[in-house]
């Protein structure tokens, strides 16, 4: 809306007041009235502007309408509000437009990206995808560097996954590779022992940034056709009649759906065998001792209880310096133990109390620093143990150590560092 200055607005508003109050001739007008006639009557009716829109502090035309409806006619009639202030024109200001558009800044250039690697396992391929129980098949793998900048020291891991168990079986330099290059490596695998199908992982690492991860892995499918041949079963003695692993939830009838080795104590029998997957086993639930959680459980002579490594060397019994490894109590008698690593135990790691027991081919180390104990004992009265082809190191006040007080003990093929015999 227009708005006037005040000094025409005073200038209208004085017009009317002197027209209402002055006698005539009127205030908005004056006139020299016929002195025998009537008074005139004079008022300012309307005022118009020539334009309706003009720009601030610029001028515009009036156009002001006075009538007579007097008595008397009004000559010499002089409009009177352009002579205040000795002005005879009037200067009309508006109220500003809408305010000038302001176009918005421009928007800040994004910063160039900066160059990174990605490094991308582009083909996985097994030169046999079947292979017999303990064969081998050649393995190629491609990676590709899909970045923008060159990844340094990139590496190659190849891992089995069986269910929750995966174990690393090879590790594979590639090098540098420029962005857009690719590098090609190869070696050979070898099947497990068991039967089954397993998932052959690819895992490629640099330590260059990189654009993802996510993109940094590629699997394929390998079946292994038999289980354990007969030759295999003879050169370990036993078959399998559990199985057990470290996060196992099964029914333990097969290495398919292996169960914990807690879970053996409630169906072990002379005779019978526990074969325990490859893996490190952790908790009370995965240690072998049945000296805590099976007191009284024996095997017979010729028909011993059974508890190894499916395949040796790949099986730890880690106590996290909270458990004991092995424990085999005074009744717990014709027991094996054979084939694994055990180590972190608390005052020993390897502990064996009753009678007819044999120990084989098993390497432990490490009990808790606190402890006057040895890594393997063989204390109270028991009898006629055996341990056979062991080996024993660090932290312990001895390696191995028995104090049984009756006749028949054996110590064969034993070695450690510090070893003492007593």
């Amino acid at each position: 809306m227009a708005h006037f200055p005040r000094r025409i607005v005073a200038a209208v508003l004085a017009a009317l007041l002197l027209l209402a109050l002055a006698p005539r001739p009127v205030a908005s007008a004056t006139t020299t009235p016929t002195p025998s006639a009537g008074r005139a009557n004079l008022y300012v009716k309307d005022l118009q502007l020539a334009q309706p829109h003009v720009t601030p502090d610029s001028r515009v035309a009036a156009k002001v309408t006075i009538p007579n409806e007097g008595t008397s006619n009004a000559t010499s009639t002089t409009l009177e509000y352009p002579l205040i202030n000795n002005k005879r024109d009037a200067t009309v200001v508006l109220s500003a437009g809408p305010s000038p558009v302001v176009p918005p800044p421009a928007p800040t250039p994004a910063p160039a990206p900066v160059p990174r690697a990605d490094i991308v396992p582009s083909s996985l391929k097994l030169g046999t995808a079947t292979v017999a129980a303990g064969g081998t098949t050649p393995v190629q793998l491609t990676v590709d560097n899909r970045g923008t900048a060159t990844a340094g020291s990139v590496q190659v891991t190849i891992s089995l996954v069986s269910g929750a168990t995966t174990s690393r079986v090879a590790s594979l330099n590639v090098g540098t590779l420029v962005a857009g290059a690719s590098g090609t490596v190869v070696t050979t695998l070898t099947a497990p022992m068991l039967a089954g199908t397993y998932t052959v992982l690819a895992t490629a690492t640099t330590p260059d940034p990189e654009t993802s991860t996510a993109n940094n892995e590629v699997t394929t499918t390998l079946g292994v056709s038999s289980a354990l041949a007969p030759s295999a079963l003879a050169s370990t003695g036993t078959s399998c009649d559990y199985y057990a692993s470290p996060t196992g939830t099964g029914s333990g009838a097969s290495a398919s759906a292996p169960f914990r080795i807690t879970n053996f104590w409630t169906v072990a029998r002379p005779g019978k065998t526990l074969c325990l997957l490859a893996g490190t086993y952790r908790g009370a639930d995965s240690m072998i001792a049945p000296g805590a959680q099976a007191p009284g459980l024996s095997g017979t002579n010729g028909n011993p209880i059974t508890v190894k490594a499916l395949n040796d060397g790949a099986v730890t019994i880690d106590g996290k310096f909270t458990q004991i490894p092995v424990y085999i109590a005074s009744g717990n008698n014709w027991w094996v133990i054979e084939g694994i690593n055990a180590k972190n135990g608390t005052s020993t790691v390897v502990n064996v109390r009753g009678n007819d027991n044999i120990v084989r081919r098993v390497v432990a180390w490490d009990m808790k620093f606190q402890s006057a104990g040895s890594v393997f004992s063989c204390q109270s009265t028991g009898t006629r143990n055996l341990f056979e082809d062991v080996a024993g190191f660090g932290v312990g006040s001895q390696i191995i150590a028995h104090s049984q007080n009756q006749t028949g003990q054996r110590d064969q093929r034993v070695r450690g560092n510090g070893l003492s015999v007593l």
